[in-house]
């Protein structure tokens, strides 16, 4: 895929203020449109142990709640030490289920932080593989010639697998 190199900014660890609390992602990135400083980003990184996983959903949580909105994707990274595996979550905003019985339909439609993928990358397998982020979900526009998701197979996501334990000897 095709992307200028200035179409993405890397927002890093920045510090962003919620609704009671601010945040600092472990790295995010945000489309050229959103050029303030102050602008949310599309995609946001958070990584920990296994142990922090349930920091790490209270984090996406965070990010997708007092954002209004403006982040995208959070992508969380889970590093299981012990098996040399790697937990991956995608949590989007989505829409609340309707309720069944026969209660009209609400004016507003009601958002929640949402698992939306799960992957486990081990040495000798990989589970729940492709990883795909939505381009129109990070860029904010649709995709033109040459462009379209970022789609992670076994093949790149081992790759990524190998790269956390290289780093970390």
């Amino acid at each position: 895929m095709r992307i200028s190199p200035g179409d993405l900014i890397s927002v890093g660890s920045s510090t962003f203020h919620g609704q009671s609390s601010s945040k600092e992602a472990d790295t995010s990135f945000k489309p050229t449109c959103r050029s303030k400083q102050t602008d949310w980003p599309t995609i946001v990184l958070e990584s920990g142990y296994t142990e922090y996983l349930a920091r790490l959903r209270s984090d996406a949580r965070w990010w997708l709640a007092n954002s209004a909105g403006d982040v995208k994707t959070v992508l969380l990274i889970s590093v299981q030490e012990d098996h040399q595996t790697l937990k991956l979550e995608q949590w989007v905003l989505a829409a609340l289920a309707e309720p069944v019985c026969g209660r009209a339909a609400r004016a507003s439609i009601q958002m929640t932080a949402t698992k939306v993928k799960e992957l486990t990358v081990a040495p000798t397998f990989v589970t729940g593989a492709p990883l795909i982020l939505k381009f129109e979900d990070i860029f904010l526009r649709a995709p033109r010639d040459g462009e379209g998701d970022f789609i992670f197979d076994e093949k790149e996501l081992s790759t990524w697998r190998r790269d956390v334990w290289n780093s970390m000897q």
